[in-house]
């Protein structure tokens, strides 16, 4: 969420010497996560007016002009532009050299240098308003088109275009995790109220709403109160809508609000101060009231975006007489909300079940800035403040406009919040013997009452924090703590006494694998989420028949959790793919299967998925067959390194995602196939996007890592004289696979090495020339060459008449 400092200026006085970097200290340490602030003028450094006194042709393109520019202390500059709309003293915006503009309102920012144009020289760039990212502040303009700012109240050449604007201001990006359980902060009044607590000044009220004498009810029918707690309809004409004043087009826009019009905009504005989102129907399409009730099986809306939803009885609308008009607390409809001929508006400022908006946006995949709000859970005295803070609005903007009924949905105060607690056991959490006059003083800026009586403290708590966000002893210990500041809290580690230690095998297993894939084999973790999209499933092969629905996805494509842990490694290096020319990745995570041998019922009845641990690696790189035998050289490696049994590999079932010659599975003892590893398909890689190279991948199921028992572990000495390394390149049957070579010769030496493998006419058909290094010697003393010519001799003997080969001259 992006805070403007400004405007919460206008809530509460803050500190003169305030730094940003204190502020955002403070802000992190006792109420939410700041994770960077920027200036928007700072973003138009070397940006000024600049006034054009020359208009005259390029003498070497005749969409060019060269343009003799006033850049105030910067005296006149030469610029060549190609805008359509140049003339003689037009005040423009003109990007100087060592500023920063987005060419044609594309890509990231590039620095503005002197440089020539077509032979002519030019000293910087006259702008459009997207080179600049202004769109959202001055009509959009045609392509050729140059951003005029002669008519703008004050401009005059040299004026820095950030000073001219009015951008000067510190926005903040809070962290919107930490505001989640915050309902109260999703508004600058709100956060202005942490302030003034965190300061200690005083927080300014909003302006109340004066409801007048006589006023007409509303046609206003609720359903069902549990689905709308409250809902406050207020009727306003004599409305002329248009575009807003500059200021609030400027506010919306550094915050990341796009501008519409007056109406709407204020709407916005509303929502942004208070953190209640709203909506404004046009009285004349909306009939004669308005109705909040379940949507009906089949019935269609149509959004403001134009998006059309089949709706059904777990979504809750606005509706009027006739139909669906809005989807509540989400988004309006398309014919029903603001037109530019607008003169009267239905106000809708309502409160609504959270856990139905939420599910209502997933459901569909909207995500609105209404919906983050309304999903957390508000309070109903905030639609108070945003209705009185409307009608001031329109004091100021459309002084003509008048309220002529008006409907409210409540019709008494909600029942006060109070928790109860001990001050002995508040005093022992905190590990401080505050007084209940201390506690009084820290809560009291946040809105909170206390009453002590004895050990009891009951604590009143503010209408704003008592929807669900505050309701225990602990969370009073919370508030309390954070207004001390946790900084000031001195560190006492826990007493602990160390008993036997608990052997977990299964996580020292899970351990040596990360461990060995990230230092040994040279892999890099990545961390990634349980479910992936329908789309890398599918092209995988994984029907969503054995997959795992989750009944409330993050996006209808991510609907179903991991069977395998390929589709999601594959997302992963997708992501990376346009970054890096080869990589190695991996993951360790569980699947859910639908059925297996060790599923077992919940306490409730339910039959859970397996969760089966898997172990994911992945090669990304140029060459395929070099990524190849680098996974299986992981896959012969581990054995020894994890001290677990060696792997059997054979080709037994093609995986769907694998190329149809480069694979091998990984079987378990009952010839189970318990992992794969294998080259990526040529239809996998058209299918995903991967143009930039080739893929191994690796999957193995924790169940196929059997640990050799110590019993059975067999070591062996370093040798006590020296060794002989001897090379063998050998002509043999290309059927011959090193594994057969090394089950025959194993026994025989004490290493053996593959080195290459070579084709070619002159070997032959069905041909291949291998070479390997065997290491071999006596653990008595140190070998003849008498004894070393032997040695060779029985391998080649062995070579020869076991396996078919012959020595290559």
């Amino acid at each position: 969420m992006l805070v403007s400092l400004n405007w919460l200026k206008e809530y509460t006085e803050l500190p003169e010497d305030l730094t940003m970097e204190q502020l955002a200290y403070d802000l992190t340490m006792r109420t939410v996560e700041v994770e960077g602030w920027r200036n928007p003028a700072h973003d138009l450094d070397k940006v000024v007016v600049g006034k054009i006194l020359e208009v005259n042709p390029h003498p070497n393109a005749d969409k060019l002009r060269i343009c003799q520019v006033d850049a105030g202390d910067s005296g006149v500059l030469q610029i060549v532009c190609g805008g359509t709309n140049l003339y003689v003293g037009e005040l423009i915006a003109l990007a100087m050299e060592g500023s920063f503009v987005r060419w044609h309102g594309e890509g990231e920012p590039v620095e503005i240098k002197d440089s020539k144009l077509r032979g002519v020289e030019s000293r910087g760039m006259i702008c459009a308003s997207a080179e600049l990212s202004l769109e959202g502040l001055f009509p959009a303009e045609e392509d050729g088109i140059i951003l005029d700012l002669t008519e703008f109240p004050g401009a005059k050449a040299g004026q820095p275009i950030g000073e001219l604007l009015g951008l000067e201001d510190w926005i903040l990006e809070i962290d919107n995790k930490s505001l989640t359980n915050r309902p109260d902060l999703w508004g600058h009044y709100g956060l202005a109220r942490e302030l003034a607590a965190i300061y200690g000044t005083e927080l300014k009220p909003l302006p109340e709403f004066e409801k007048p004498e006589g006023l007409e009810g509303y046609a206003l029918k609720i359903e069902d109160p549990a689905d709308c707690p409250r809902f406050n309809a207020s009727v306003w004409t004599g409305l002329e809508n248009g575009p807003s004043p500059f200021e609030l087009q400027r506010t919306l826009h550094v915050l990341g609000l796009s501008v519409h019009n007056l109406l709407v905009d204020l709407s916005n504005y509303l929502m942004l101060a208070t953190g209640q989102p709203n909506h404004a129907y046009d009285r004349s399409k909306v009939g004669e009231g308005i109705q909040v009730r379940r949507a009906k099986t089949g019935e269609k809306l149509t959004l403001l975006d134009d998006t059309e939803l089949t709706l059904g009885p777990d979504s809750l609308v606005i509706a009027n007489d006739q139909e669906a008009i809005g989807l509540a607390g989400i988004k309006g409809g398309k014919e029903d909300s603001i037109y530019a001929d607008t003169s009267a508006v239905v106000l809708e400022i309502a409160n609504f079940n959270p856990g139905l908006v939420r599910h209502t946006a997933q459901k569909y995949d909207i995500h609105t800035d209404a919906a983050s709000r309304n999903e957390k859970g508000l309070d109903t005295a905030r639609i108070d403040q945003t209705l009185g803070l409307w009608q001031d609005l329109l004091r100021t903007y459309q002084p003509q406009a008048k309220i002529v009924a008006y409907e409210d949905t409540q019709k008494a105060e909600p029942n006060p919040l109070t928790v109860t607690c001990s001050l002995q056991r508040v005093r022992d959490r905190l590990g401080k013997a505050l007084s209940p006059e201390e506690m009084q003083k820290l809560l009291a800026p946040l809105g909170f009452s206390l009453k002590a009586t004895g050990d009891k403290l009951e604590v009143g708590v503010p209408a704003w924090r008592a929807t669900g966000d505050v309701g225990l002893e602990a969370d009073i210990v919370e508030e309390l703590a954070r207004m001390m500041g946790y900084e000031n809290f001195t560190s006492i580690p826990p007493q602990i006494t160390l008993d036997s230690a608990v052997v977990e095998n299964r996580y020292d297993l899970d351990r040596e694998v990360r461990e060995f894939l990230a230092y040994r084999a040279g892999f890099r973790e990545v961390i990634l989420y349980p479910w992936t999209s329908v789309e890398y499933q599918k092209v995988c092969g994984l029907p969503n028949a054995q997959s795992v629905a989750i009944s409330s996805p993050p996006s209808p494509e991510e609907r179903y959790l991991n069977v395998s842990l390929v589709p999601a490694l594959l997302k992963a290096a997708k992501d990376n793919e346009r970054y890096y020319p080869e990589f190695a990745i991996f993951t360790c995570s569980q699947v859910f299967l639908q059925s297996g041998p060790e599923k077992q019922p919940s306490a409730h009845g339910e039959l859970l998925p397996d969760t089966p641990m898997h172990m994911a690696a992945l090669a990304f790189g140029q060459d395929a067959w070099s990524l190849f035998r680098r996974l299986k050289g992981v896959l012969e490696a581990m054995p020894r390194a994890l001290r677990i049994q060696d792997f059997r590999l054979e080709q037994k079932l093609k995986p769907a995602w694998a190329d149809p010659e480069a694979y091998v599975n990984i079987l378990g003892a009952n010839d189970e196939i318990l992992g794969n590893m294998a080259l990526l398909s040529a239809f996998a890689k058209t299918e995903l996007g991967f143009k930039r190279g080739d893929l191994a991948i690796l999957e193995l199921d924790y169940r196929a890592i059997q640990k050799v028992l110590p019993d059975a572990q067999n070591y062996q000495d370093l040798p006590h004289f020296p060794l002989v390394d001897m090379d063998f390149s050998i002509i043999c049957p290309e059927d011959l696979s090193w594994a057969k070579i090394e089950q025959f010769l194993s026994k025989k030496v004490r290493h053996l090495e593959f080195i290459d493998e070579y084709r070619s006419e002159k070997i032959g058909e069905g041909k291949k020339s291998l070479t390997f290094r065997a290491q071999f010697g006596k653990e008595d003393g140190t070998m003849t060459a008498e004894e070393i010519e032997a040695k060779r001799k029985a391998l080649l003997n062995t070579l020869t008449h076991a396996l078919g080969a012959e020595l290559r001259e």
